[in-house]
């Protein structure tokens, strides 16, 4: 076979392909007059797009999830109108959904620190009303102490943090 009057097997060797891949991509050339792939078909999740939202915000609302839970979740909504392994829900959240393993981890780990938080302002006002309640001293020295637990349990807090 000839390219331009030159051999296919000289042109091959010439660009360093192989003659088959040469051979192919001249083939597509004369059939399409392009050497460009076909555009491809958009890819699609294979989930309808209510099920994608569904999920997208059940993973905002438990960043901590099992798949096993949402599974459950989603076969309670949508009944068996798919098939929900797990090995669908991991190429579905990380596919169609764009949610890696390290980005399901670093907003589970940020809900944690935030729990962690609001547990010690918890802490932090009962302790307070403990400390006014058991006091016996006067209106001006129960909110200076006031203003130092909250002083301290803030430091606390923050140290944690």
């Amino acid at each position: 076979m000839y390219v331009y009057s030159i051999d296919t097997t000289t042109v091959a060797s010439v660009l360093g392909l192989s003659h088959r891949s040469l051979v192919r991509w001249y083939k597509h050339l004369r059939t399409t007059g392009n050497v460009l792939k076909a555009n491809t078909k958009a890819k699609s999740s294979r989930w309808p797009r209510d099920m994608c939202a569904f999920v997208q915000t059940y993973v905002k609302a438990h960043p901590c999830f099992y798949f096993e839970e949402l599974r459950y979740e989603l076969r309670k909504r949508y009944r068996d109108s798919i098939g929900v392994s797990d090995a669908t829900i991991c190429r579905a959240l990380r596919f169609d959904l764009k949610l890696t393993r390290k980005v399901l981890t670093k907003r589970a780990r940020e809900r944690v620190f935030h729990a962690k938080g609001e547990i010690m302002l918890a802490v932090l006002i009962l302790s307070t009303a403990t400390l006014i309640n058991s006091s016996s001293s006067t209106k001006h020295q129960r909110t200076e102490d006031l203003l130092y637990v909250i002083m301290v349990g803030l430091q606390d807090i923050h140290r944690h943090m």
